[in-house]
């Protein structure tokens, strides 16, 4: 039964990081940053790419922030 727990909280994290990865903000706005964009296939690429990591670094400070302990 413990094997079972251990396996749950990654489980659970995954899960939960594929439902949030399907999210408006994560699939509609780097689409509309793609269709909208003027100034040439290279500069939207970068501002999509900018945008992505901006989220990406966000949710790893989050979850820095968690395993710390700083948050409940």
């Amino acid at each position: 039964m413990e094997s079972l727990l251990d396996v749950a909280g990654p489980l659970g994290l995954l899960v939960l990081a594929l439902v949030d990865s399907t999210s408006m903000g994560t699939l509609v706005i780097p689409v509309i940053l793609l269709v909208a964009g003027e100034g040439g296939a290279r500069r939207v690429a970068g501002r999509t790419l900018l945008f992505l990591a901006v989220i990406g670094v966000f949710y790893l400070l989050l979850g820095i922030a968690l395993l710390a302990g700083l948050l409940p």
